[in-house]
């Protein structure tokens, strides 16, 4: 975010503070908030946590600073902290679309996927015009069951990015339980040339067309530098665990989820909790089956 965007936000938050201690508090909350994002985005979550709950010690009845708390509960992955936060700000700005959105990312996270739809499909009520960008839901309605939706909603968002190998993938991981695999690899999405290594290579295997040799060979090649082979391994291992989910080998997919959601990988955002999710799932099924066999 920029910093004209952050301080727009904490210049919003002030306007909560009452007439009397304005004058007196407006640089303590501003100078607070300041330090909280830098701390957050420098990874210092404990800190930026202390800082924030100093700000909300000055003006507790604000739906940005709640919505802020949040996202450094989320962080911290306190998922249950940062969903009672969102809470608080749905019931003090019901018209928030972003309140919706931030609600049904932490129920995803959680692991409340019907939750996660309910909030995501409140925010495009509010919204409607972006209903079809919003890839978060496809993937909440893929773990919720609703695999129909899903592919819908990742054939809605391919009319807006053509190039983006993840939400053909998504589409294909969709409606294999509705066509199966021969009709769903016929119907995955043409895509454009995806520049992040190694998807086009993730994208043939998926299409039946690469092996996964070749995603490994990819994303073994040097980046430019450290962050960019990190990501191409995160991608690799995301990807070939999804791929050996509908190929049913869950050893593999769960060798490769792991090696996804390792702490090191985090830095990847809204993706490594999918990782992390689904080795989660993919872990409770093995302790099912082993529990079954006994």
């Amino acid at each position: 975010m920029l910093r004209s965007a952050r301080l727009s936000l904490w210049l919003l938050i002030l306007v909560a503070l009452p007439s009397f201690a304005f004058a007196q508090e407006n640089s303590r909350v501003l100078q607070l908030m300041a330090s909280a994002e830098k701390a957050l985005d420098a990874g210092e979550i404990a800190t930026a946590l202390r800082l924030t709950n100093n700000a909300l010690a000055v003006t507790p009845q604000n739906a940005e600073l709640l919505a802020f708390r949040a996202r450094v509960l989320a962080a911290n992955k306190d998922y249950a902290g940062a969903i009672a936060d969102a809470d608080q700000v749905v019931k003090m700005a019901p018209k928030w679309v972003s309140g919706y959105d931030s609600r049904g990312s932490f129920r995803f996270m959680a692991g409340d996927f019907a939750g996660s739809v309910e909030d995501f499909d409140k925010s495009i009520a509010l919204r409607p015009k972006v209903s079809a960008e919003h890839w978060q839901r496809g993937i909440s309605l893929y773990y919720a069951g609703n695999y129909e939706a899903g592919r819908d909603q990742f054939a809605a968002y391919q009319t807006l990015d053509g190039s983006d190998v993840e939400n053909a993938v998504w589409h294909y991981l969709c409606n294999i339980k509705l066509v199966g695999k021969e009709q769903a690899r016929k119907e995955i999405p043409a895509t454009k040339l995806d520049r992040r290594v190694p998807l086009m290579k993730v994208y043939a295997l998926f299409k039946g067309e690469g092996t996964v040799e070749e995603v490994i060979r990819a994303a073994q090649e040097a980046g430019r530098n450290e962050e960019e082979s990190r990501t191409r391994n995160f991608y690799a291992n995301l990807y070939l665990g999804l791929y050996y989910v509908t190929e049913d080998q869950p050893d593999k997919a769960l060798e490769h989820l792991k090696a996804a959601s390792i702490p090191a990988h985090e830095k990847s955002g809204y993706m490594w909790h999918v990782a992390r999710i689904h080795a989660g799932l993919l872990e409770k099924e093995r302790v099912s089956e082993q529990g079954a066999k006994k």
